[in-house]
């Protein structure tokens, strides 16, 4: 993995509330060695960053997410506020440092 997405990562771990275990981050080579893992394990995650690196200072992402709509503390969790959104906010926060 680029030194700089090993940072960014991290960093998206840590400045998590509550921050998130290293244990429970997974990292792929590519797109298919992902789908792979998500098709073999299902409802395993809610949501993942791809990244890619043309420069130090050109870092883009795409986010890929469970859409299974969950039921949680008595109520259906939309998956777009409850996973997407603060996955994309804390990604370009953390890029952007």
């Amino acid at each position: 993995m680029h030194p700089r997405l090993q940072d960014i990562v991290t960093n998206i771990r840590e400045r998590n509330t509550p921050p998130i275990p290293a244990t429970r981050v997974k990292g792929f080579t590519d797109l298919a060695a992902t789908n792979a893992w998500l098709f073999a394990n299902p409802s395993m995650v809610d949501g993942g960053v791809h990244f890619s690196v043309a420069s130090p200072a050109d870092i883009r992402f795409t986010l890929q997410g469970n859409h299974s709509v969950k039921f949680f503390r008595g109520k259906f969790q939309d998956p777009t506020y409850f996973v997407d959104a603060p996955l994309q906010v804390a990604t370009q926060r953390e890029i952007a440092r």
